[in-house]
Formats: structure tokens, sequence, C-alpha cells
């Protein structure tokens, strides 16, 4: 929660955005982040509409809310330098540092 707005996250990947002073809660912006579920979402401390999301398709997507693009992408593979990995990296959890490096 960030003031008067709530994000939250669901299993198809998308990510909306509510302001809860509204009536019942206004939709305030919808955004399909993921490829599936999206399991976390975080706000940047120091930027009004910035968020970080990671999910189950291994990516970790920086957006802001008023933008139809990620400002920036991360994607963790199943394999690194010919290697399987057997559990693939999914993202159950991210942070923001309060500075919002």
């Amino acid at each position: 929660e960030k003031g008067q707005y709530l994000i939250s996250c669901d299993d198809d990947g998308v990510v909306c955005c509510v302001d809860i002073k509204k009536n019942g809660g206004k939709l305030v912006s919808k955004h399909q982040c993921h490829d599936n579920i999206c399991a976390t979402a975080q706000w940047v401390p120091s930027r009004t509409a910035e968020i970080v999301t990671g999910g189950m398709d291994c990516k970790i997507h920086h957006r802001d809310l008023y933008k139809t693009r990620p400002l920036k992408t991360l994607t963790e593979t199943a394999q690194q330098d010919g290697v399987h990995v057997i559990n693939p990296p999914f993202v159950n959890s991210v942070a923001t540092h309060w500075s919002s490096r």
C-alpha cells in the first residue's frame, strides 16, 4: 500500500492498482506483467508510480504504472553454462531499498 493506492497481483500475471479511498475502490491501472502467476509486487519507495514485480515465469519487472511497457526486465533462465537447473528460479518475493537504488 502506498498512501491511498494498493497494488495486487494474481494467477494470470496481472497487476492491478486500486485507489482505496474511492468508494468501493476504483481501478487506476491494470497491467499484464507476467506470462503466468505473478507472485509478488512491491512499491519502489521514493517513486510515486513505480513497482517491482516477480513471477513464476522467472522474470522481475520494474514498471511505471503510467506506462505500458516495463522500464526494465530481468530474466533468470533454467539453464546456465550448459548445466540444466532442475528447480527453476521462480521469483516468490521482491524487496526494494528506501533509496530506490
